[in-house]
């Protein structure tokens, strides 16, 4: 018996659509957030982030990196999400 992949290892679905273009669906938990993806053919995945600690201050640098990312970007929020956490 096979082991469930948790993520998809190809950019297309086997249906030939684009993985980007699956929805998806965040639920956090108190340790975790997990993606839930479902693409119209059927096919589902879940990924699984660690929870950021947020009692801990972010520094200015960090804050400037993340508003050079959105200077420049052009596109749809759930694949800026996507680079981020790659």
């Amino acid at each position: 018996m096979q082991k469930r992949k948790l993520e998809p290892e190809t950019l297309r679905c086997r249906c030939g659509r684009e993985l980007t273009t699956a929805t998806a669906n965040v639920y956090h938990s108190h340790l975790n957030r997990y993606v839930f993806h479902r693409c119209e053919c059927g096919l589902e995945w879940t990924e699984r982030f660690e929870e950021v600690d947020r009692s801990e201050p972010i520094s200015g640098d960090e804050l400037l990196a993340v508003h050079q990312v959105l200077l420049g970007y052009e596109g749809r929020v759930p694949d800026l999400l996507q680079e981020a956490f790659a």
